[in-house]
């Protein structure tokens, strides 16, 4: 990034894999036994993020959104640097905080607008 910029994150074809493995081992003697035979290590490469590229700007305020499984909580907690990226490049100037969990201090029992009134109420 340049110094005199105001971008603040950039990804640079960002891509993130997960296995799916065909069959989990069911005991840890079991994953032990296979590791040490080096069979049954069948998977599925499952691509969560393709070549990311986007720029934010300082004062910018970004959305994601996407259906469900479409690698929206995958971005940030690549971005967040709390998941490792498969390729790819992510420069970011400052300092990151997350919110991923839209439940996070939330009551189940109470509806979506009680939940609001509570939190307000308990900020100083």
């Amino acid at each position: 990034m340049d110094p005199v910029s105001n971008e603040v994150l950039r990804f640079e074809g960002v891509w993130r894999r997960y296995r799916r493995w065909e069959r989990r081992p069911g005991s840890l003697k079991e994953a032990f036994v296979r590791f040490l035979r080096r069979d049954d290590w069948a998977y599925e490469d499952f691509w969560a993020l393709q070549g990311i590229s986007l720029s934010i700007q300082r004062g910018e305020v970004v959305g994601v959104c996407g259906a469900n499984g479409s690698g929206k909580s995958t971005l940030l907690k690549v971005a967040a640097r709390i998941l490792p990226m498969t390729h790819g490049r992510i420069t970011v100037r400052g300092r990151i905080a997350t919110w991923l969990d839209l439940g996070t201090g939330f009551l189940p029992e109470l509806t979506g607008r009680e939940n609001i009134v509570l939190w307000d109420s308990a900020r100083p």
